[in-house]
């Protein structure tokens, strides 16, 4: 049922991003982008082992790979973009599979998915909305805080202190900030790959 709901999921998206009056089609892969990491809630409604969620990944991969060639799926895939950004996006997933379930914490999994999805997603929105500084691999200063402030929203839903510290402050905006920053640096979609490795690493050192 799990792997039946999820491509009925991500089918209903692709379809959405095709009818809802957007304004640019940039707008349209972005949407598709921020919401796919929902999916994860579908993991953790329907998968109780590591086997279904992987063989969607792996088919979300084998279709990304597909439409990265002939681009189909425009919703996914501008034809002039020379990045792999949607393929490392699927293989990002099944990192975090791996992880969530090999620690049986799928908290895990939710905050590296979340991460991918809303933070790096809406960042690229905003950024090329308002007007800001460029720096490295044509990063914005508008794009970067966005997702700074996203990924400490993100941090506190998933795990919430029970009083408020200082520590937790602290902690709190250096995982963002750290995650931030290999954003930054990322170029060609790594940081679709990058993000879920070290939200894991963050995750597992800290929470």
């Amino acid at each position: 049922m799990g792997i039946i709901v999820s491509y009925i999921y991500i089918f209903l998206l692709l379809v959405l991003s095709k009818i809802l009056p957007f304004k640019k089609e940039e707008y349209s892969r972005k949407f598709v982008h921020i919401l796919s990491a929902n999916w994860w809630v579908i993991c953790m409604i329907y998968f109780n082992n590591i086997y279904e969620p992987l063989f969607v990944c792996f088919s979300f991969l084998i279709v990304n790979i597909i439409n990265h060639r002939y681009t189909i799926l425009t919703s996914i895939r501008r034809k002039e973009d020379d990045g792999w950004g949607e393929i490392f996006y699927s293989i990002g997933l099944i990192l975090l599979v791996c992880f969530s379930y090999i620690m049986s914490d799928l908290k895990l999994g939710l905050f590296g998915a979340l991460a991918i999805g809303y933070a790096d997603g809406f960042a690229a929105l905003i950024g090329q909305t308002i007007p800001s500084k460029r720096f490295y691999n044509n990063k914005t200063l508008a794009g970067s805080s966005t997702f700074f402030i996203i990924t400490i929203l993100i941090y506190h839903f998933i795990n919430p202190p029970i009083t408020f510290s200082y520590a937790y402050i602290i902690e709190v905006i250096l995982v963002s900030f750290m995650l931030t920053l290999i954003e930054f640096l990322s170029s060609k979609g790594l940081d679709n790959i990058f993000i879920p490795i070290f939200s894991t690493i963050f995750y597992v050192l800290l929470v």
